[in-house]
């Protein structure tokens, strides 16, 4: 209300991606405040099998050569959870981690990296925040256990071969968004059934 902060000077910090929209700090809240946004630093654990990325902002992106820092405790890792805040996945971020059966992707992720889940063959299947509007090359490419997958209604882009031999995947749906499809998207899909445009 307009009575808050009466008689008061300060930085107002908030987390972007919370519930903080604009309608809110457009309020007279009292005094001057002058409104800046907090970014947290991303972090990351594992505990009792789970990989949790937290914090606001992308991740790093990631090569063959330059691998995760989990990477190590690749063996260990049976679910991967990326927490409310963090807007995109880095290429090669959990690339071949053989144990993984489960993703837990929050609505604030938009792009998913390249390579980023590539050779996951325990993962059954993929739920892509509603908010994902770019898949990257390879992102899910040998996740041979995936059957089914369910898409964000504002994907845009799927890159090249992004889910490009998923022998098990069986039906998939393509959302009216989708503006680039990449070459061998879903080259050897060999289960493939039924595609939904």
């Amino acid at each position: 209300t307009s009575s808050t902060f009466v008689n008061v000077t300060a930085n107002a910090y908030y987390l972007p991606y919370d519930s903080w929209t604009a309608e809110k700090l457009q309020q007279n809240y009292g005094g001057k405040l002058t409104w800046e946004s907090y970014v947290k630093p991303l972090s990351w654990e594992i505990s009792n099998g789970k990989l949790i990325i937290s914090g606001i902002g992308a991740m790093a992106d990631y090569t063959e050569n330059n691998p995760a820092p989990w990477q190590e405790y690749a063996s260990d890792i049976q679910l991967v959870e990326v927490e409310s805040g963090v807007s995109n996945i880095g290429d090669y971020a959990f690339v071949g981690l053989p144990n993984v059966t489960t993703l837990d992707i929050s609505n604030t992720v938009t792009r998913i990296g390249d390579y980023a889940f590539n050779g996951h063959k325990k993962l059954t299947e993929v739920i892509l925040g509603d908010f994902v509007t770019d898949i990257g090359e390879y992102a899910f490419a040998s996740c041979t256990g995936i059957t089914w997958l369910v898409l964000s209604d504002r994907l845009e882009t799927i890159g090249d071969y992004a889910f490009f031999q998923c022998t098990g995947l069986r039906s998939v749906s393509l959302p009216s968004p989708v503006t680039t499809l990449g070459t061998g998207a879903f080259l050897n899909c060999s289960a493939l059934q039924t595609i939904w445009l």
